[in-house]
């Protein structure tokens, strides 16, 4: 997720998980759609499913430290 914007940086400390999914989430549909390879479709919409499958990875390295094996 790019950095900069009115979103500001986690300066302070890091973040809770929350925010940081809300924060990714609203950068992949409001900027990086096109850039990440989801279709827009009439209006602007994309499939939630495609969303999801882009997020994985993502959620995945977030809980990688609590998922047990």
């Amino acid at each position: 997720m790019p950095g900069g914007g009115r979103g500001g940086s986690a300066r302070g400390g890091s973040q809770p998980r929350e925010v940081l999914v809300s924060k990714k989430l609203s950068w992949l549909l409001r900027h990086g759609a096109e850039k990440e390879g989801l279709v827009l479709g009439k209006g602007g919409y994309v499939g939630l499913g495609d969303v999801v499958s882009l997020l994985v990875p993502f959620f995945l390295s977030m809980f990688r430290g609590c998922l047990v094996s």
